[in-house]
């Protein structure tokens, strides 16, 4: 992006002649006079006005127009081209040395044209009403202002010169009526006594307005600062190279919607998109993200739904299905062979490849330092990837100003750990065949025919897509890892008995949750029991009486209200209040870390058992002991300190957790009757005399 051009270079230079006519004519200012609607005017351009359509209104156009009609041009410019040097020093960061001079010349050319050709106007409507004068002068600098930025989007940036220009239109009313509002009566009161109090009274009027315009901005980066954390927060459970990755894609979706002059009207939800494109991640287990090698194609499969979850979420957050569908299609490609629906072209929705854009900008970024390589790949993926229309927009000086403007840490690839993948050695792997298909011809293997065609599809998939992947079979208590190599007429196909490496793990696994099992039993006077499958919790299971499903968040208040009226005629209050803060707590952890559960209760004995259950990722077996036992301890994925509410609640609870979900009980014994009340008091009362009045020690 070339600043400098001719058109830019013209308006330039007149901020420079302009600049020597106030020098010329310095002497005719009145600067005491002026000096309240000067500060006020400063004031205003240092904190301008939201506009609805997310740009920025200076309220300072009407100091100078007040200035305008009552003490000529020259006041006025000199008004306006102060509060312009102090806007672009603010946004220097108040450092004189990264002032952007170019730029501040250019705007004080544009603002000359506007303010020469308003003053010519209001000379020529005379005697005219101040109320007219006003109106017709603010509309006709607004008008000349949207047309010369035009011509600077047009020439630096390439956008049309007529793009947005009548949304920008209606906003000029905006001005005018706060004009109409204000500046008769201020000049009407100019040279009086009362200046002063005009001032103050101007001066709440458009702070006025100022502060509800703040207020909305606040609010919006309030907004954008806990998208950012949120998606931070989600993104630590994936690779490395992707935290970081969705703040990163908001900084690049806010410059290059400033490249392609993008509509202001979607631009805080397009860039909101954008930062929360993969908050569908959150969705998918921890294990597909950090798993060494390649994906199997169910594993895939579990990948690529995380566009259709990110949906799911943006839709419940806004309520709009455009946005929706932005998140949902940022993996088309531009030649129709992305996912989900493989759409093709301008079949993808403009936003969602906009979004592609910047994320693949964004990745090039962190695997490349050379920003002239960055863009020519890029470009390289014109017509396959990427729209052509939009990548054409991205040269290497747009790339360097976003390194710029952000930090990459591009780390070297871990060392592998020695000794901890299983090697066949006998030990490990069952056996390996190589199998050569053919289309047409069945499979010759010592495997099940169901088996066999499940392969045989698949090698026909890779042979026609030309691509290399592998799947895992389960079958008769096997287990097979398969891997299809396309060649040009055929598929070699590598079949591998993994069954002892999983009987391994899956003893290994075992052997673990049996110590675990032992200490925790032990430590919590077996009032916490870890059961080693789910068969084991359900066993433990009495009458079932009814369940609730869990999905959201008012889920929580609606199994809270559901136990505790089963409890009613059970428990008294205190006991009920403390059975509500146990759901309440199990409830909690499952929407955190789940996609969705149930609440069952069952009865057994006259005890109460509440079952929660989640289709959640499951909890760590390194997390368990800490998590059961260690006060306050909370992780990524542990019941953390609710658990410790639960086990004071609770009579006993039963524990079983495993990659596809977590299944805890909670137990509460029968109430007991008046009369084992009173014994039971009786006998506290008793130990609490005999503790405070021990017997005298004998000689």
């Amino acid at each position: 992006m070339k600043e400098q051009n001719s058109y830019t270079l013209s308006l330039c230079s007149l901020g420079l002649l302009s600049l020597m006519f106030l020098f010329w004519n310095a002497g005719s200012i009145p600067y005491v006079e002026v000096l309240f609607v000067l500060v006020l005017i400063i004031m205003l351009d240092l904190f301008p006005v939201r506009l609805p359509s997310g740009d920025q209104y200076s309220g300072g156009i009407i100091g100078v127009f007040i200035l305008l009609l009552a003490y000529g041009i020259e006041t006025a410019l000199m008004a306006l081209y102060v509060s312009t040097f102090l806007y672009y020093l603010k946004t220097s960061n108040w450092n004189i040395r990264k002032l952007a001079r170019f730029r501040l010349l250019t705007t004080w050319g544009m603002y000359s044209i506007c303010l020469l050709l308003c003053h010519i106007l209001l000379m020529q409507l005379g005697t005219a009403s101040l109320y007219i004068k006003t109106a017709l002068g603010i509309v006709l600098f607004e008008m000349l202002n949207i047309f010369l930025i035009a011509g600077i989007r047009t020439t630096v940036g390439g956008s049309p010169f007529f793009e947005n220009i009548h949304f920008k239109f209606k906003e000029i009313l905006i001005p005018a009526l706060l004009g109409i509002a204000v500046i008769p009566h201020f000049v009407h009161h100019l040279g009086t006594e009362g200046l002063f109090s005009e001032t103050i009274y101007t001066s709440v009027f458009l702070f006025f307005i100022l502060f509800f315009s703040r207020e909305f901005l606040k609010q919006y980066t309030a907004r954008k600062k806990a998208s950012e954390e949120f998606v931070r927060l989600a993104e630590v459970k994936q690779e490395k190279d992707s935290q970081g990755h969705g703040n990163r894609i908001g900084v690049i979706m806010e410059s290059f919607l400033d490249e392609i002059s993008y509509s202001k009207s979607n631009r805080s939800e397009l860039v909101m998109s954008a930062i929360l494109h993969d908050i569908g991640k959150t969705l998918i287990p921890a294990h597909v993200f950090r798993k060494r090698g390649a994906l199997s194609l169910t594993e895939e499969a579990e990948y690529r739904s995380h566009t259709e979850f990110g949906a799911q979420i943006l839709f419940n957050i806004t309520g709009e299905a455009k946005i929706a569908d932005w998140i949902r299609y940022h993996h088309e490609r531009f030649d129709g062979k992305g996912y989900p629906k493989g759409l093709k072209g301008k079949e993808i929705p403009y936003e969602a490849r906009i979004i592609t854009l910047c994320n693949e900008l964004d990745h090039l970024m962190m695997r490349y330092e050379d920003d002239g390589y960055v863009a020519s790949l890029l470009q390289e993926m014109a017509g396959k990837v990427l729209d052509p229309a939009l990548a054409a927009g991205v040269e290497v000086s747009f790339v360097t100003s976003i390194r710029q403007a952000l930090v990459f840490n591009r780390e070297e690839p871990e060392e592998q750990p020695q000794g901890e993948e299983f090697q066949e050695d006998g030990l490990f792997i069952g056996g390996t065949s190589l199998i050569k298909y053919t289309p047409g011809i069945s499979i010759e293997h010592a495997l099940s025919r169901s088996l066999a065609d499940q392969i045989a599809a698949l090698a026909d998939r890779s042979l026609n897509e030309q691509q290399t992947f592998y799947e895992i079979f389960k079958e008769s208590g096997k287990t097979y890892e398969v891997h299809f190599y396309p060649e040009s007429e055929n598929v070699s196909i590598v079949l591998t008995d993994i069954t002892p490496a999983v009987r391994y793990r899956e003893k290994m696994h075992e052997d673990i949750l049996h110590s675990y099992k032992g200490v925790i039993e032990t430590l919590s006077h077996s009032k916490v029991d870890l059961c080693l499958n789910r068969e084991e919790i359900e066993d433990h299971l009495g009458r079932f009486v009814g369940a609730i499903e869990v999905k959201e968040k008012s889920d929580v208040a609606a199994s809270r209200n559901f136990v505790a009226e089963h409890c009613a005629e059970r428990y008294d209050a205190k006991r009920i209040m403390h059975i509500k803060l146990a759901v309440s707590e199990g409830v909690t952890n499952l929407i955190k870390h789940a996609v969705g559960g149930r609440v069952s209760i069952y009865e057994k004995q006259g005890m109460v058992q509440i079952f929660i259950t989640d289709r959640g990722s499951g909890i760590p077996l390194h997390e368990l002991p800490k998590t059961i036992l260690v006060s306050g301890y909370s992780s990524k994925r542990s019941l953390g300190k609710g658990f410790a509410l639960m086990h004071a609640s609770a009579d006993r609870l039963l524990l079983h957790t495993y990659g596809k979900g977590t299944s805890l009980l909670l137990e509460f014994e029968a109430a007991p009757s008046s009369e084992q009340a009173d014994a039971q008091s009786a006998e506290k009362k008793e130990s609490q005399t005999a503790v405070s009045n021990p017997p005298a020690t004998q000689p």
